[in-house]
């Protein structure tokens, strides 16, 4: 019994780091994205939409709870 239970752990503590990994990567390759398209529109003089695809990311990242923004 011990050991199935200390097999059940491993094989969760792999599928954490396992999902951890894939969303940080998932996350990372995202950002990059959204950062070149950012300085493509600073590169191409289209300033405007430089600043509204910035707000849309910062309105993403918002925390629901407002509170922890005072």
């Amino acid at each position: 019994m011990e050991e199935c239970n200390q097999q059940r752990r491993k094989n969760q503590r792999r599928l954490t780091n396992e999902l951890k990994r894939t969303t940080h990567k998932s996350k990372k390759e995202y950002l990059k994205s959204v950062c070149d398209e950012i300085m493509e529109f600073q590169r191409t003089g289209q300033y405007d939409l430089m600043y509204m695809k910035t707000q849309a990311i910062t309105l993403e990242r918002k925390p629901k709870d407002s509170k922890q923004w005072h």
